[in-house]
C-alpha cells in the first residue's frame, strides 16, 4: 500500500499511464507492487513498456466508421435532427502492470 493512501491509477489513455510508470519508477516505487496502473487506447507502446500496461482497448474502426456515418447523415439532413449516442464494447487487455488484490 503507498503512503498517500491510494494504490491504484486509471489514466485518460495509454500515454499518460507511461508517463505515470515513469513518475512512480523515478520514485524508487514498484509497479504492481506499490500502485497498479491502467491505460486505455491499447497502443502498441503499452504491451512492451516495463512492465507491459493493463490498458482497455476500444473499437477504433468501429467508432470510426460510425462517426463517418453520423457526418454523413448530418450532410444530408443539413443537421442532425437529434443527439445521437452510441456505444461499443470495450475489453480489458490484462498485462503486468496491474496486481491482484487479496481475497479478504
Amino acid at each position: 500500500k503507498s503512503s498517500d493512501g491510494f494504490t491504484a491509477v486509471f489514466c485518460l489513455n495509454d500515454l499518460v499511464a507511461l508517463g505515470a510508470m515513469r513518475a512512480v519508477q523515478e520514485d524508487s516505487k514498484n509497479i504492481p507492487s506499490d500502485y497498479s496502473i491502467v491505460g486505455f487506447d491499447n497502443i502498441s507502446l503499452s504491451s512492451v513498456s516495463n512492465p507491459p500496461l493493463t490498458t482497455i482497448a476500444q473499437p477504433i474502426k468501429q467508432i470510426a466508421q460510425g462517426a463517418f456515418r453520423t457526418i454523413k447523415k448530418a450532410k444530408k439532413q443539413g443537421s442532425l435532427k437529434k443527439k445521437e449516442h452510441r456505444f461499443w464494447n470495450t475489453k480489458l487487455i490484462v498485462r503486468e502492470s496491474c496486481k491482484k488484490l487479496a481475497d479478504n
